[in-house]
């Protein structure tokens, strides 16, 4: 838990937990303009009875003395409460670049359950495959 490992990783399966690292993210986001989110998801995902079980963010450290941020946090049952209105204000702002591998499930299922339009997102599928066509 956030209790034992303050960065992470962690997994957030509890309202103050999630509270509390999305602060932590949040905090990191604000203090490196540009920094990137990395977002990955796990559930049934795409469609409109798409169900998100687990979110995970990352955020790298920049500064000295800074550690890697690493939450896991349970979707499945307490939806977007267990991050707070915090996760949507990230994930809809266009400024914070937000690194997906293969998000088209991902965004659609964010969409669907929970009324969040994504912005700022880098396809890393894409960027892979398209690194890899140009060799």
């Amino acid at each position: 838990t956030i209790d034992e490992c303050p960065n992470g990783p962690a997994f957030c399966g509890i309202v103050v937990h999630g509270r509390r690292a999305m602060r932590k993210i949040n905090q990191r986001l604000q203090l490196h303009p540009g920094i990137s989110l990395s977002v990955d998801t796990e559930g049934l995902l795409g469609g409109r009875n798409g169900h998100m079980e687990l979110i995970q963010l990352s955020v790298d450290a920049v500064a000295e003395g800074e550690q890697q941020l690493i939450f896991v946090f349970d979707t499945d049952k307490l939806g977007l409460e267990v991050m707070g209105p915090l996760f949507k204000t990230i994930m809809e702002d266009g400024g914070v670049p937000k690194i997906l591998h293969g998000s088209d499930g991902d965004n659609a299922t964010l969409f669907n359950e929970f009324g969040i339009t994504t912005r700022g997102v880098l396809q890393a599928l894409c960027a892979s495959t398209l690194s890899h066509t140009h060799r």
